[in-house]
Order: structure tokens, then C-alpha cells, then sequence
């Protein structure tokens, strides 16, 4: 841990999607992932905007997005997909909506899971 890095994840990969047409529930089910990597670094900050719920109720709120640092040493380039499940050292889930490298290491665009 540091400063700038406060925060220990870890990355764990859905299961594919098998089946051709009508097929049944195919949601997130945490037990079949695979882990890809454990104990990175990052820091996780909160986005000032949300996607809007697509029903578009009055008294729908927004859905909580973040962006996950990782630094340049803590994750090779290639590691982390779009779609991935980012978990936190308090357990909360994310899914990476968009991973994005550059010469300072990941930035991801992560939407808040439901527990």
C-alpha cells in the first residue's frame, strides 16, 4: 500500500456464455469466476456523473461509476479486460466498463454491482 495507492483489489474473469438461441439465466454468478490477479494496488475514486437507470422513473437515482488506478508495475498491460469483476479489500464488486492503459498503468471505468 501507499499514498497514491491506498487500496488492495482483486480481478476475477465471468465465466463464458455457452449456448446457442434460447438459453437460460446467464447472470454473474461469483463462485464461477476465475481469479486473474489478486492483491494489486489501486486507488478508487468516485465519478462525478452515473449512468441514468433506463426505465427513467422519477426517483431514479443514478448508477454509481468509479475509475480504478493501478499502477504501471502492479498490472502487466494485456492483464485486465473489459467486463472483468474489479473486488475491493471491503468486498464491494465492480464491472469494468472500459479498461484503459497508458504509460502510467490502467485506468477503469467501473460500474458499482449489486451485493
Amino acid at each position: 500500500m501507499s499514498f497514491l495507492y491506498p487500496r488492495t483489489i482483486a480481478v476475477r474473469r465471468p465465466a463464458a456464455q455457452a449456448g446457442i438461441g434460447a438459453v437460460g439465466y446467464g447472470g454473474h454468478i461469483a463462485a464461477e469466476e476465475t481469479p486473474v490477479a489478486n492483491g494489486v494496488r489501486a486507488s478508487i475514486q468516485a465519478r462525478r456523473e452515473g449512468t441514468n437507470n433506463p426505465v427513467g422513473l422519477p426517483g431514479d437515482g443514478k448508477t454509481p461509476t468509479h475509475y480504478v488506478y493501478i499502477p504501471l508495475r502492479a498490472a502487466a498491460r494485456g492483464l485486465i479486460n473489459d467486463l472483468d469483476i474489479v473486488v475491493d479489500d471491503l468486498g464491494q464488486r465492480y464491472q469494468v466498463l472500459v479498461n484503459y492503459w497508458d504509460s502510467l498503468g490502467y485506468r477503469l471505468s467501473v460500474q458499482t454491482l449489486e451485493p
